[in-house]
């Protein structure tokens, strides 16, 4: 697949959920760059050919422009006892 018609994306978070949906860009061919706090979520991802930022600045190009993503997308994971009635949850 010719670069021109994918995107450049980032990807935050590769739990239950995150992880089939960064596996499905990669399997579109978009070029993307992943974050996740522990190293065996990413493993699976990057087999499948994506690129791993060292932080989540790094990702969004704060840091340095490491991956400068055009896009970043984010897998939030809710905490379950921990929300407050003045935490709406994500």
């Amino acid at each position: 697949m010719d670069h021109t018609d994918t995107a450049r994306l980032g990807f935050i978070g590769l739990g239950a959920m995150g992880r089939p949906m960064a596996l499905n860009l990669c399997r579109a061919g978009h070029r993307l760059t992943v974050f996740a706090r522990r190293r065996e979520q990413v493993l699976p991802v990057l087999e499948a050919g994506a690129l791993a930022a060292r932080s989540i600045n790094a990702l969004v190009g704060a840091g340095g422009g490491e991956a400068d993503s055009s896009a970043v997308l984010t897998v939030l994971e809710r905490l379950s006892g921990r929300e407050s009635e003045h935490d709406p949850g994500v």
